[in-house]
């Protein structure tokens, strides 16, 4: 009887996760947001992000282009926004002139904006080695005069053999502008 009361105590207590990173204050601030139109993030940046703490963060081409994984090379990102079309362009590229590409669309749901900020969310079903989940990304990217910030929101509920698992976490990056 104990050890059926152990299991079941195991079995509904599960593991909670969550950390939220505050904005730096040493990062420019957005500029004030025009309602939820998408917020003009033209131009070239480094592909490699700044942490709030000066690390190297996360390769923003390989978060948005399909495909890009391949090349390890990828220096600069540089974004077109289309406004009229409604589309970005992201093209990525490496010192020997290699590049990726790739359009995203916001008819078709690529992106969206809101609150000053172009989002891009990944949301992915898992069901392998013993967990069942649902994983949720999140992009907003915004325009400073310091680069492109962007907040990564990574959110994830499921089951790990059998027992609830639920965790968020937000983090900021800075791509700074690439000339």
């Amino acid at each position: 009887m104990k050890h059926l009361f152990i299991l079941l105590l195991l079995f509904i207590t599960g593991c909670a996760s969550n950390s939220t990173q505050k904005f730096p204050d040493e990062w420019a601030r957005f500029p004030k947001p025009n309602g939820n139109a998408c917020p003009d993030i033209s131009g070239k940046y480094e592909n490699i992000a700044t942490t709030p703490k000066g690390e190297s963060g996360l390769n923003l081409a390989w978060l948005i282009i399909p495909g890009s994984k391949e090349k390890q090379d990828l220096n600069s990102i540089e974004f077109n926004l289309d406004p009229l079309q409604e589309s970005l362009r992201v093209t990525a590229r490496s010192e020997n002139g290699a590049l990726v590409g790739s359009t995203l669309s916001q008819r078709n749901k690529d992106f969206y904006c809101k609150q000053g900020s172009l989002i891009i969310e990944n949301n992915e079903f898992v069901n392998r080695d013993g967990v069942i989940a649902q994983n949720w990304k999140s992009y907003a990217v915004a325009k400073t005069a310091d680069g492109l910030v962007m907040r990564y929101v990574d959110s994830a509920t499921g089951l790990f053999f059998l027992v609830p698992i639920i965790g968020s976490h937000k983090y900021w990056y800075l791509y700074k502008q690439n000339p």
